[in-house]
């Protein structure tokens, strides 16, 4: 599992902390977020949780990706509930992600959960109220789950590796196995 980045900081903060303080994943209610067999997932969708930032705007890569001939979703967080994120899962072959920095990676679980792995962009420091801190934008990426991507380019050559080897990834099983709310209970 991830580097415990987070935890560094509150130990910093307050070094009384130190091994009393650790990461722990939050699960997803995989009965919840599961794919439908009965939709066509032909969509790929763009989670955009940062408005700004390094990446710069995420409309270069909504552009390349119709270029390879699939429909773009776009939503950003906090302008959606939990139904219609679901129903954007069911309807996407692939989730792109864009965020400063993720503690948890909810969203990429449960799109995880519904069986849609994710590129999503990788930034390894952020910036809040003056301090900088190392960070992810996906803690729990693992092959099986998706792939990083450093910029455009890297988004290309990440784009057309995942095209040609979509049997490599299997999202869903590795939730099951490793993220599921029962699991991160125990």
């Amino acid at each position: 599992f991830p580097s415990h980045d987070r935890v560094d900081v509150y130990i910093e903060d307050n070094p009384r902390l130190f091994g009393r303080c650790w990461a722990w994943p939050a699960g997803v209610d995989v009965e919840y977020w599961k794919p439908r067999l009965d939709i066509v997932r032909q969509n790929i969708l763009i989670f955009e949780k940062q408005t700004h930032g390094p990446v710069g705007p995420i409309e270069p890569y909504a552009q390349y990706i119709r270029q390879q001939g699939y429909p773009v979703e776009i939503i950003r967080y906090g302008s959606f509930q939990h139904p219609d994120y679901l129903q954007s899962l069911q309807r996407a072959c692939l989730m792109v992600g864009f965020v400063a920095d993720e503690s948890q990676g909810i969203a990429w679980t449960e799109a995880w959960s519904t069986d849609v792995p994710t590129l999503i962009w990788r930034n390894t420091y952020n910036t809040v109220f003056g301090r900088k801190y190392r960070c992810s934008t996906a803690p729990y990426l693992h092959p099986t789950n998706g792939l990083f991507f450093n910029d455009l380019d890297d988004f290309k050559h990440q784009f057309a590796y995942w095209q040609n080897n979509t049997i490599q990834f299997s999202p869903r099983s590795w939730t099951t196995i490793n993220m599921s709310d029962e699991v991160c209970a125990c």
